[in-house]
């Protein structure tokens, strides 16, 4: 009986990642607001298998959510502080870069429905705290010799939204982008070792 029920466990939770995967890829193909019948077609599984694992759509992005979490987890390491700032910021942008395109599917789409959905605005608010502080970190040591609003221009440099902006909006490619962001930190920490 034990195999029957581990076997039924174990279906589910493929069935579980299944809906993930098929939500990964159809915002990733640029369909952020999916309908539970293209989830399930993506998926190969049944609308009410996705309504069973997720009774909701809040449900579903907060399980996107997690693996999101975990696939960025994969990209990001620790930056060795005692580099000199050139080296810190090339470092620190060539991982926000790869952080960011990760997250840009499903940002977007988990912005269309944040209003409506407590637990998808408090992801992404949490998302942005996290990425802000991590900034933040890596140039403590040049921050504190600036003055408040450096701290914010890192920030804001660094952000999903200027990101976005450059690749989105201005059409740059990721190195491109990658180039202007370095630009950007390299104005606003540079002005410390004058």
């Amino acid at each position: 009986m034990a195999t029957t029920a581990d076997g039924r466990s174990a279906r589910s939770e493929r069935t579980r990642h299944a809906i993930i995967d098929a939500l990964f890829a159809l915002l990733e193909d640029g369909n952020l607001r999916p309908t539970t019948a293209e989830i399930a077609d993506q998926a190969g599984v049944s609308e009410r298998s996705v309504f069973q694992h997720f009774p909701n759509r809040e449900a579903l992005f907060t399980g996107v959510g997690e693996r999101q979490a975990a696939r960025v987890a994969q990209v990001v390491r620790t930056i060795d502080l005692t580099l000199p700032l050139p080296a810190r910021i090339d470092a620190f942008v060539t991982q926000r870069a790869a952080v960011l395109e990760l997250l840009t599917p499903t940002r977007r789409a988990g912005l269309l429905i944040a209003d409506e959905h407590p637990a998808v605005a408090r992801n992404i608010q949490e998302v942005q705290m996290r990425k802000r502080e991590r900034a933040l970190a890596t140039f403590a040591q040049e921050l504190d010799r600036l003055p408040a609003s450096a701290s914010a221009a890192v920030a804001a440099a660094t952000s999903w939204s200027t990101w976005d902006a450059l690749r989105d909006q201005q059409g740059l490619t990721v190195e491109e982008a990658r180039s202007a962001v370095s630009s950007l930190l390299t104005g606003v920490l540079e002005i410390s070792r004058e």
